[in-house]
C-alpha cells in the first residue's frame, strides 16, 4: 500500500511539471496548445478550461474557487484502469505495448476502437456511437464486454503491474518448462533402466528354464552326484554329522552320498530327531523319501 502512495505522489508531481512545461511553452515559446497539450499528455479540453479559469480567477481574486477533479488530471490509461478494477492505480511501465497486444489479441473487433473514442478522445456514448454509425446501447454492451474481458486475472495483472510481472511470469513459465523438460527426461531413462533390467530378468529367466529342463532330462543320480553338501542347506549340527559319516566311509560330500542313506539314517552316530528331520526335509526337496 505504501508503494502505490509513493507512485500516486510522483505522478502527481510529474503531472504538475508537465503543465508547468506545457504552460510555459503556450506563453513564454508561443507554442500552439495543441502542440503542447500532446507533447505533455494533457487533455487539451481541460488544458484550455483550467487555463481560462485560472485567469479569470486571478482577475476576480478567487484563485481558490478554482476546482480541478482526478479526471482532468487523469490520462486515458488510469482512467482505463480505473474502470478496470474500481480504483485508482498508477500505470505500470509498459502498460501501452502490453494492452494493445491484449486488444489485437483477445478483444472483440469494434471493441479498441471504442475504448479509444472513450478513454483517449473523451467522447460520450452518444458521440462514439455516431461517430461508429451504431446504436448507443451497442457501444455500452462493446465497453462492457471490453472491461469484463480485461478483468481476467491473465490481462488484468500484467496491465496492473506492467513488464515486471510479464518477464517473472515469462520467466516462471521458462523454468516450469525447464523442469517439466527435466522430469520428462528422468521418467525416459528410468523407463530405459526397467526395460533393460526387464530383458536381463527375462534372459536369466530363460537360462534358468534351460537350465531346469536340462536337468529335468539328466537321472536323478547324476543330479545329485553334483550337489555338494553345503547346498543343502542343513543346519550346523544335520552338516556335521553327515560330514563326519562321508569322511569316515571315504564318500563323496554331495547329496548323493546323503541319498545312499535313505532308509539307514538311524546308523549315523548322535543323530538327534531334530538333526535326522531336518536331513528327510533336505532330501525331500529333490524327490527322496530318507525314511523308506
Amino acid at each position: 500500500m505504501r508503494k502505490i502512495q509513493i507512485q500516486l505522489y510522483e505522478n502527481g508531481l510529474d503531472k504538475v511539471r508537465r503543465l508547468e512545461r506545457a504552460l510555459r511553452a503556450v506563453t513564454e515559446e508561443g507554442v500552439p496548445v495543441t502542440t503542447a497539450c500532446a507533447r505533455e499528455n494533457l487533455q487539451y479540453e481541460w488544458f484550455r478550461r483550467f487555463a481560462s479559469q485560472n485567469i479569470d480567477a486571478d482577475r476576480d481574486d478567487r484563485k481558490a474557487a478554482v476546482m480541478v477533479t482526478w479526471d482532468d488530471w487523469s490520462t486515458w490509461q488510469e482512467r482505463l484502469l480505473r474502470d478496470m478494477i474500481g480504483e485508482i492505480t498508477p500505470v505500470p511501465e509498459g502498460f501501452d505495448e502490453i494492452y494493445h497486444k491484449i486488444a489485437a489479441e483477445n478483444l472483440p473487433k469494434e471493441a479498441p476502437e471504442a475504448i479509444r473514442l472513450r478513454y483517449e478522445e473523451m467522447l460520450t456514448l452518444e458521440e462514439i456511437a455516431a461517430q461508429m454509425s451504431i446504436p448507443k446501447n451497442k457501444v455500452s454492451r462493446i465497453l462492457a464486454t471490453a472491461l469484463h474481458i480485461l478483468r481476467h486475472p491473465c490481462y488484468r495483472w500484467p496491465l496492473c503491474l506492467g513488464t515486471d510481472y510479464v518477464k517473472a511470469l515469462q520467466e516462471m513459465r521458462t523454468a516450469q518448462t525447464e523442469y517439466d523438460r527435466t522430469i520428462f527426461k528422468k521418467e525416459e531413462e528410468l523407463e530405459h533402466m526397467i526395460r533393460e533390467e526387464v530383458h536381463e530378468l527375462q534372459a536369466r529367466t530363460q537360462e534358468l528354464q534351460a537350465k531346469t529342463r536340462e536337468l529335468d532330462e539328466q537321472p536323478l543320480e547324476d543330479v545329485l552326484r553334483e550337489i555338494p553338501l553345503e547346498h543343502l542347506g542343513l543346519p550346523t549340527r544335520a552338516y556335521n554329522i553327515i560330514q563326519r559319516y562321508c569322511i569316515g566311509n571315504k564318500l563323496p560330500r554331495t547329496a548323493e552320498s546323503v541319498a545312499l542313506l535313505h532308509g539307514r539314517l538311524d546308523e549315523l552316530q548322535g543323530l538327534g530327531a531334530i538333526s535326522k528331520r531336518d536331513i528327510i526335509m533336505a532330501m525331500r526337496r529333490f524327490g527322496i523319501d530318507m525314511e523308506k
